[in-house]
């Protein structure tokens, strides 16, 4: 994987723990990829969903999210959280 992708996944994961386990709020597909929007590209995004899924390091399931529809919302796994705790911390720096 070369450091761009690499780069991107960071960011990735880093904005799906937020709205996993800071906010708790519902995250999931078209969501995520409307608050990268600026800065990683709709393919990137589904790239790097497809590798940190690869590597367990989050999963997806389909749950409620607004006026009755239905999305498959990311969630960490706990086994990364206190990692991802600390890129998160990082990242706010």
């Amino acid at each position: 994987m070369n450091s761009e992708m690499s780069k991107i996944n960071h960011r990735v994961v880093i904005e799906i723990y937020k709205y996993c386990i800071i906010k708790k709020e519902p995250l999931y597909y078209s969501k995520l990829v409307d608050l990268l929007k600026d800065e990683i590209s709709k393919s990137n995004v589904s790239k790097s969903i497809d590798f940190l899924t690869d590597i367990c390091m989050i999963d997806a399931e389909f749950q409620p999210v607004e006026d009755g529809k239905w999305a498959r919302c990311f969630s960490v796994d706990e086994d990364y959280e206190p990692f991802l705790e600390g890129l998160y911390k990082e990242a706010m720096l």
